[in-house]
């Protein structure tokens, strides 16, 4: 069985035995339907979501984006509790490294480097806002 196949298989399995209040909401495998060979999850609760992302040639790195805590539930320990979560599932699916993308000079930067985030390097967009890339170890 291929990696590709076993997180496939190890989706199924998670949805089906989730004990804990968040929720994986979406499940969407691009393979299937246009060849991107990219996997996203989508997880959801009352307090946060987040998604975590990968691409069928690397088995080894997945990424986290769309990372939000919902206003009322600031400032009260929640985005810890959400890159947690997103450490754990992004274990089960056996990834070894997890990366992220924020704008530079951000507060979240400081924030991700709290949770052991190392900067990798910068990117630019339309050379108007550059871009920080952070990688963190999850071995």
């Amino acid at each position: 069985m291929t990696s590709c196949n076993k997180r496939k298989s190890k989706h199924r399995k998670l949805k089906e035995n989730q004990n804990n209040k968040s929720k994986i909401t979406h499940y969407y495998d691009f393979d299937e339907i246009d060849k991107l060979s990219e996997d996203i999850l989508e997880v959801r609760n009352k307090f946060y979501r987040f998604s975590i992302y990968w691409y069928g040639d690397d088995y080894d790195k997945c990424y986290l984006s769309n990372v939000k805590v919902y206003k009322k539930y600031r400032n009260q320990g929640f985005g810890n509790k959400l890159l947690q979560e997103a450490f754990e599932l992004a274990k089960r699916y056996e990834f070894n490294t997890i990366q992220l993308k924020l704008e530079d000079m951000s507060w979240q930067q400081k924030w991700y480097e709290r949770n052991g985030f190392k900067f990798l390097n910068f990117s630019k967009f339309d050379s108007k806002v550059i871009y920080v890339w952070m990688t963190k170890d999850l071995t």
